[in-house]
């Protein structure tokens, strides 16, 4: 069972309603990205979210993927320390909780939508936004394609395992960019991005279907 707890603008009770959910459940907590917090010598957070939640229930608290300093949205704080935030790094911290398959489905979804917004772009913004749906996709999916062929690989084969994973990657990509390069120009770009779309689409409906590799536990995310 995961929550996802949510909420505009801050002190509106999030921390508090999530420190409640993992008292009165077997819910671990998490929140990927923290800012404003005072950071010791040691580079560990004083006042973070996590350890409010850590001070008012026995549960367990999994680590920030980013602790930022200064109290604003990520993505501005993260320009004041001149640090990025690695969407890959967030949805693997997921991934090794979580379910693996549930990752990849979304994100050859988010290339679905990719795709279908890129065909129908009318004007420049509609293209960044595709392409940046298209970062989330590749986030979500490219460690997590390592970590699921490692998790099915034994043991003492993983190394040759993810070589393999490589070198079939490598090659279908190749045969993908061929075709589709052969619609763009028999068709259009729209019908190659659409197939391109289609594909995904039934990606992320197959994915759903692979045998679990092990059972993951559950945890209550921020």
């Amino acid at each position: 069972m995961q929550f996802w707890i949510v909420g505009t603008d801050t002190d509106v009770g999030k921390t508090t309603v999530s420190a409640w959910i993992c008292l009165h459940t077997a819910c671990s907590y998490w929140k990927p990205i923290q800012t404003g917090c005072v950071i010791d010598e040691s580079g560990a957070s004083v006042n973070s979210d996590s350890s409010y939640v850590r001070n008012l229930t026995d549960t367990k608290i999994h680590p920030e993927a980013y602790v930022l300093r200064d109290p604003l949205s990520p993505y501005m704080a993260a320009i004041r320390e001149n640090r990025k935030i690695d969407t890959s790094k967030i949805v693997g911290s997921w991934s090794d909780r979580h379910e693996r398959k549930i990752f990849l489905a979304f994100g050859f979804c988010m290339m679905m939508a990719s795709c279908i917004i890129m065909a129908l772009a009318t004007e420049i913004w509609h293209v960044f936004v595709g392409a940046a749906i298209y970062g989330i996709h590749w986030g979500a999916t490219q460690g997590t394609f390592y970590a699921m062929v490692t998790d099915y690989s034994p043991p003492q084969i993983k190394g040759t395992s993810i070589g393999i994973f490589n070198l079939v990657y490598s090659a279908g990509t190749c045969v993908s960019n061929v075709l589709m390069g052969e619609l763009w120009t028999r068709h259009s770009a729209d019908v190659a991005l659409t197939v391109n779309g289609a594909i995904a689409f039934i990606a992320a409906i197959g994915i759903i279907f692979v045998k679990p590799n092990k059972q993951k536990e559950k945890v209550g995310v921020k």
